[in-house]
């Protein structure tokens, strides 16, 4: 017997969500500033997982994000309830997102880059 899967989702969630918002957000680090007292430029990347067809938040979806230069899992999370996540302390660079959930076609977003002048590009 075969599984069958919804097909696709639309692309398994309807990236609109990807960002609602990416917001390239100058942030401390622990331990305070490097030398020289400039602060490193780190970002913060929020969406929301959801279903393509109805719309609906998919909860507790797996949200991962990958950097490109070296394929390197920068961060993580599992989506909350309604679907929504939040990514924080983003080193600036290009990158691209991946959601997983049973039950549906894993997703990889498009290259997407983090510049602290533009903010989402």
């Amino acid at each position: 017997m075969k599984l069958k899967l919804l097909p696709y989702l639309p692309i398994f969630m309807c990236f609109s969500m990807m960002f609602l918002m990416a917001s390239a957000a100058l942030s401390q680090r622990p331990g305070g500033p490097p030398a020289g007292g400039q602060r490193p430029a780190n970002a913060e990347v929020t969406g929301m997982v959801v279903d393509a067809g109805t719309q609906k938040g998919i909860p507790f979806a797996s949200v991962v994000l990958i950097r490109l230069q070296d394929s390197t899992i920068t961060s993580g999370q599992l989506a909350d309830e309604n679907g929504g996540f939040v990514l924080t302390e983003i080193p600036m660079g290009r990158y691209t997102l991946q959601v997983n959930f049973m039950g549906y076609e894993s997703h990889v977003s498009g290259m997407f880059a983090l510049n602290p002048k533009a903010g989402l590009v």
